[in-house]
């Protein structure tokens, strides 16, 4: 417990400070629901070998120590809360592998590791998947403007238009839409369905929604420069965005909605092939 609050102390900073990371909130919140609810059927105590949990107990605290000189020595930032985030992973596995044992430690597993999608990437795999967003929607933008007859040059992460120029920065990138499509499908996948290729799908198809509404965001706003100049596009520019929030909630909601009656159906066949084979 006291590594979690520990965990948290330092993740809230990045929530508090960070707009791209103020969801971190609402993870804190559905990490909540979903300890109480695994609480309600966990194992019963085991109290089992010392070994393995004193060992990842001393690395956690470890990792804690290296954490603490890092922070000095450099400040707070992606790198030093991956480091905290290992240190604290492995003392609350510590202490879950003692109480419950190795079926304890998996029973809550999927609780404690959801809340990393609250912390921040360290900084050089966040670079890398920015750039590999941003360079993505740029190419997919070229070509749609191509075959809308828009004539259009690329210059970096920046589209060149005759009537002005659109930039694909770090939150035109989808950064922000992937992050909370993933907290929401990784959620929902686990209340809701029960299949795990269901799960791996709404993930994925999650993420590709959450692409797609980027890509047709930025391709709105291109062709409002082309018909407005820049000015046209600040006007646009938020109302854009919250109309592809809502076309990725929606489209996760609907599909997440199709997959429960297809997981549902799934389970039916299931029981229907063990009582024929007890038959």
């Amino acid at each position: 417990m006291l590594a979690a609050v520990w965990l948290f102390s330092k993740a809230r900073f990045f929530w508090t400070h960070s707009v791209e990371m103020q969801f971190g909130w609402a993870v804190l919140a559905l990490c909540a629901f979903l300890f109480w609810e695994a609480w309600q059927v966990r194992p019963e105590p085991k109290f089992g070998a010392i070994g393995l949990p004193t060992a990842l107990t001393v690395g956690g605290l470890a990792l804690a120590f290296a954490f603490q000189l890092d922070q000095a020595a450099r400040g707070m930032n992606g790198n030093s809360i991956a480091i905290i985030a290992l240190g604290g992973l492995m003392l609350i596995f510590g202490n879950l592998l003692w109480v419950f044992g190795s079926r304890g430690m998996r029973h809550f597993a999927f609780p404690v590791l959801f809340f990393l999608i609250a912390l921040p990437m360290p900084t050089s795999l966040y670079s890398l998947v920015v750039s590999t967003l941003q360079s993505l929607v740029v190419s997919i933008d070229l070509n749609i403007l191509s075959l809308l007859g828009v004539p259009a040059q690329r210059s970096g992460n920046l589209i060149q238009l005759p009537s002005g120029i659109v930039g694909v920065n770090e939150a035109c990138s989808g950064i922000r839409s992937v992050q909370s499509t993933l907290m929401a499908t990784l959620f929902i996948g686990h209340v809701v369905l029960k299949d795990r290729s269901l799960k791996g799908f709404l993930l994925l198809a999650g993420i590709a929604l959450a692409i797609v509404g980027n890509v047709a965001r930025s391709v709105f706003l291109c062709l409002r420069a082309d018909a407005g100049g820049s000015h046209a596009v600040e006007q646009a520019h938020d109302a854009a965005g919250w109309s592809i929030l809502i076309f990725t909630s929606a489209g996760v909601a609907l599909l997440a909605w199709r997959l429960a009656r297809l997981d549902k159906r799934i389970a039916e066949l299931r029981q229907q092939r063990v009582a024929a084979s007890k038959a």
